[in-house]
């Protein structure tokens, strides 16, 4: 009797430390699993200890403002703004950035979540929203659509990627960032390659996709927690993760590190907008940690983190006076990082901007400001689908909406003054031509439809409650549910046939190059150089099949490299590189290459952005061009001199 009375007592014991402890257990055995597939090479290893390092931080700075799943879903830009800002600070103190770094975070951050009784019980609400089951839908279909479409794929399409992929595997290689590119997509891959993961090419790809996907989530969160308004919440989510932005930053521009830096700005409002509404210090801690993420990330996007750091400061300025200031000191570390890494070369030539002033003084601003005007609108208007125009008529609509609410509430007050002083920090950069920040005015052009799609979303909502106003709540609540639901399906349908698509159209690396590459690395010296085939002249260079990638799949030069278009030893290249092209028995133009260290040539399986240097036979039949390998469509010739 006695035996089983203590037996229960036991049982009962375990039940309670299990009921007080699951969270904790739960967590520890994912983390466990995610170091295991770390250990066996299993690449996903790395990407789950990654969301899991993220929901330990989520739910300490956030606590129960939000539910396990909200928690969830920030998890992986939580732990991006945490990790990037981590490993920074290391750059700045000069700790090199090795695989013990990142070693290191993970084990201080998951110490410090069982220090701070991060998972206990009363942090976390486990009741869900039935809005928030849509989102995960939402974006679990366009991960789905945006990654598996690619996942055959050894590159990303067009050029900008094999920069990133470039300084991803230097910082992997050496550990050092001794550049001023924004390091914070590359500081993510090259952490991801060394953890076992993708290599670098593929870590761009996978990263950039991701968060493409990704970025309703954030808006979903952003939206439905500030302005309360689920329906809008969901319209705009749908239409940032789904619809043609971010989507053409993949498949038309290669603006990988602005897609992951647009996801940070809205994590960015997010964390600001919960501090306004009660003072917290970890919050205050978040968003210092967030600002110079997004300088890391993307400098140009952390101005407009800037413009709604000034529209709240004017919003609370009386009640708060400077304390808002505090929000955005962070951004300081992002001149630090500046000041330490940015190296100016006289050599360099920006096509761009090639040798105009500084800025340049106008002669009619009234003018200026009009075309300005003109310009915008013909990008906020403009020619597409019914359905692409009707977005962008609902965005306008939404927007005077929008205005009438800000003369009521502070928190539409801040957004209308975060557009309208991105309007005027860009006009201001227009009109005055000021040439080092004319990728800010750039990066505000092209993410124009960022402003017009969070708007649309509002429409949705207001017809949504006139609807409620004479059908039962619960069947418009499913109806509008069920909508989005289909809409997703057959926006995820079109988007993967798209992705894929273009991406197929752009593949410059196939499983020829591949096999190019390694007999490269196996037979082939690291000092030697080789020329590729490239296109451009007057500052802008790029190479046009996938000899651009070759330096990121061995240790070897390449005469026209992406990262560095714009010196006088690549403009001299692709001159030489011209020159052989119109006559290949040009001796001066051989001998020039060879004396540099070009001694050989690489010639890609797909030629894609312009013709080659050459054909086999022409090639061969200077006696200029000797092979030394060849694999289907790709080849590895030497060249030789002429005496």
């Amino acid at each position: 009797m006695h035996m089983k009375i203590l037996g229960l007592r036991q049982n009962k014991e375990v039940v309670a430390f299990l009921n007080r402890n699951y969270l904790y257990l739960s967590y520890f055995f994912f983390l466990f699993l995610s170091i295991i597939l770390i250990l066996i090479k299993n690449p996903l290893g790395i990407y789950l200890l990654f969301l899991l390092i993220g929901l330990g931080w989520s739910i300490f700075f956030f606590k129960n403002r939000f539910n396990l799943l909200e928690h969830i879903l920030l998890s992986p830009v939580i732990s991006t703004a945490v990790f990037v800002f981590f490993s920074v600070i290391c750059v700045l103190i000069n700790i090199k950035l090795t695989i013990w770094i990142g070693i290191l975070f993970f084990v201080f951050s998951t110490i410090f979540f069982i220090v701070f009784h991060v998972f206990s019980t009363q942090n976390i609400k486990l009741k869900i929203d039935k809005f928030d089951i849509i989102i995960l839908i939402l974006f679990l279909l366009s991960s789905y659509t945006k990654i598996s479409s690619v996942s055959e794929f050894y590159v990303p399409p067009l050029h900008d990627p094999i920069s990133h992929a470039y300084f991803s595997k230097v910082i992997a290689e050496t550990g050092y960032i001794n550049y001023f590119y924004s390091p914070g997509l590359h500081i993510l891959g090259a952490f991801g390659q060394l953890f076992n993961g993708f290599n670098v090419a593929k870590q761009i790809l996978y990263i950039s996709n991701f968060f493409n996907a990704y970025s309703g989530v954030i808006v979903y969160l952003f939206v439905k927690h500030v302005f309360k308004n689920k329906v809008w919440a969901v319209s705009s989510a749908l239409l940032f993760s789904l619809g043609y932005f971010l989507s053409d930053f993949y498949l038309n521009a290669g603006k990988n590190a602005l897609v992951l830096g647009i996801c940070l700005l809205f994590l960015f409002f997010l964390v600001v907008e919960k501090y306004r509404r009660k003072k917290d210090l970890r919050l205050m801690l978040l968003s210092n940690v967030i600002i110079p993420s997004i300088f890391f990330v993307h400098y140009p996007t952390a101005v407009f983190a800037c413009t709604y750091l000034l529209g709240v400061f004017f919003v609370d300025y009386k009640k708060e006076k400077f304390k808002t200031v505090l929000l955005g000191i962070g951004i300081l570390l992002g001149f630090a990082l500046m000041a330490k890494t940015y190296k100016h070369n006289s050599t360099l030539v920006n096509a761009a901007t090639g040798n105009v002033s500084m800025y340049t003084i106008p002669t009619n601003y009234v003018q200026n400001i009009k075309d300005f005007i003109k310009h915008l609108w013909s990008i906020i208007i403009s020619e597409g689908s019914v359905f692409k125009n009707f977005i962008e008529f609902s965005a306008i609509i939404s927007f005077g909406l929008i205005v009438l609410k800000a003369f009521k509430s502070k928190k539409y007050t801040t957004l209308v003054l975060w557009m309208i002083f991105s309007v005027l920090v860009s006009t201001i950069l227009q009109i005055f031509t000021v040439t080092p920040f004319l990728i800010v005015l750039e990066t505000f052009l092209i993410t124009l439809p960022m402003y017009v799609l969070l708007c649309a979303g509002l429409l949705v909502s207001v017809i949504y409650k006139y609807v409620c106003g004479f059908i039962n709540k619960r069947i418009v609540d499913v109806s509008f549910l069920f909508i989005v639901l289909i809409s997703g399906v057959y926006l995820s349908y079109r988007t993967y046939n798209q992705f894929f698509k273009v991406t197929d159209s752009y593949n410059v690396v196939q499983e020829s190059d591949m096999r190019s590459f390694e007999w490269i690395n196996e037979n082939i010296p690291d000092d030697d150089k080789f020329l590729i085939n490239g296109n451009g002249g007057n500052g802008l260079v790029f190479s046009t099949d996938g000899g651009g990638w070759l330096e990121i799949f061995t240790d070897n030069e390449i005469s026209t490299p992406f990262y560095d278009y714009g010196s006088e030893e690549t403009d001299n290249n692709i001159n030489l590189y011209v020159r052989l092209k119109n006559n290949l028995n040009d001796c001066d133009a051989i001998n020039t290459l060879i004396d540099n260290g070009y001694k050989y040539y690489y010639q890609g399986s797909k030629h894609v952005f312009d013709t080659r240097l050459g054909d086999r036979n022409s090639l061969l039949n200077t006696n200029r061009f000797e092979i030394l390998f060849e694999n289907g469509n790709s080849a590895v010739y030497k060249l030789i001199k002429c005496d």
